[in-house]
């Protein structure tokens, strides 16, 4: 699924998804891998806690819910689109008898999108006088 943005005030999921050869690796992150997700913009961007790596198997593994904070500009610079910088470093453990091998890493640059506006789903007649 392609990043579409986490509107000011409101919450989206991101998810760390394993490529083998550059291909989805549906097996996912081996066993006992750790996962690390930060932002350049801690001020207005919250991470929540995540989900994994820590089993060998696809689903809804290696999921955060990423929060931003009402009135967000990110961290683009003025004159820019708001945005911020969401990154992942996922560190899997050693083979037997082996050294473990550099982390993956991955960074995207997520817009900040307008707050949602609320829209009303009825309507009432009341009595005012």
């Amino acid at each position: 699924m392609s990043i579409t943005g986490v509107p000011q005030g409101g919450s989206k999921t991101f998810e760390a998804d394993a490529l083998l050869n550059s291909v989805l690796d549906a097996a996912g992150f081996p066993a006992g891998s750790v996962d690390t997700w930060t932002s350049d913009d801690a001020a207005e961007v919250t991470i929540g806690p995540d989900s994994g790596p820590d089993v060998n198997e696809a689903g809804s593994l290696d999921q955060v819910l990423i929060s931003v904070a009402a009135g967000a500009v990110g961290t683009a610079g003025a004159g820019n689109p708001a945005s911020f910088n969401l990154s992942v470093s996922v560190q899997m453990p050693a083979p037997a008898g082996g050294s473990a091998p550099a982390p993956l890493v991955a960074t995207a640059n997520i817009p900040i999108l307008p707050p949602v506006v609320q829209v009303p789903t009825a309507v009432v007649i009341n009595q005012v006088d």
